[in-house]
């Protein structure tokens, strides 16, 4: 597969030249889009943190967690698996983990819907709307098997001197986003990411360390309030991403 040909539709039997994939074009393009966006993605990023940290809570206390004692809790998040991670500062580790693993079912929707409204707010879809961050609840299960079998695949990467996991970390970036509007299957998802992000790994790896550090100063040298404008704008970047990447070729409507 060339860099200048991607597949159309879910099976691949035609291609079509992917847009001009420019870091600072899709920086730009995507804080165009800010604007009648910002709400309903930092709205959708809060209700997700809120419904990580009250899953995380409820199973922690119901399981018996010591959490009572804690003396820090930390949150962080995946934003290549769209997974989150909350430590109360229990020395239970499994416990912690697998209660992470089963919040992540309730959590990981979300994160892939703010995906897939990004995808149709580049694409200039008048439909975009809060729909679409719910839409992924009807394949939760697939969501997860996806995720599952990327971590795996990374991991084995990693362990094969670090090099590996770093490239298959950046290439399989687009199949969360693939899965939610192509609708794919796991496998599908992570081949089609590899195969055509493959093709502009460099600059694909560049566009994260922009975003990565636009997010770190943006956060730290307005005290987080920045986060108004950045959370929306990195959701943009991946979706004007993604349709340089795979065209324009409309998602299923949501489900109502």
């Amino acid at each position: 597969m060339t860099e200048g040909e991607i597949f159309s539709n879910s099976e691949g039997s035609t291609s079509e030249p992917t847009e001009r994939f420019a870091i600072g074009e899709i920086m730009a393009e995507a804080w165009g889009l800010t604007k009648g966006s910002k709400s309903i993605i930092f709205l959708g990023f809060c209700l997700l943190m809120v419904a990580s940290l009250v899953v995380n809570l409820a199973l922690s206390l119901a399981g018996g967690l010591d959490i009572g004692g804690s003396q820090s809790t930390s949150l962080s998040f995946d934003v290549t698996g769209g997974q989150s991670y909350i430590d109360f500062g229990s020395d239970d580790w499994l416990a912690t983990t697998l209660i992470n693993q089963i919040s992540n079912l309730i959590v990981a929707p979300l994160f892939a819907g703010l995906i897939l409204y990004g995808i149709r707010r580049a694409r200039r879809d008048p439909a975009a709307g809060w729909g679409d961050v719910f839409v992924p609840y009807s394949r939760m299960f697939s969501l997860y098997g996806l995720q599952a079998l990327l971590a795996v695949f990374v991991f084995i990467g990693l362990l094969l001197l670090i090099l590996p996991g770093i490239y298959l970390v950046v290439a399989y970036g687009m199949a969360i986003p693939l899965w939610v509007d192509r609708q794919l299957g796991i496998w599908e998802s992570l081949e089609r990411s590899r195969k055509t992000v493959s093709t502009v790994w460099f600059r694909y790896f560049g566009l994260g360390i922009a975003t990565v550090l636009v997010f770190l100063v943006g956060t730290l040298f307005t005290l987080g309030i920045g986060l108004i404008w950045i959370l929306p704008w990195w959701v943009l970047v991946q979706g004007v991403a993604y349709r340089r990447l795979f065209g324009s070729h409309p998602s299923p409507a949501p489900s109502p």
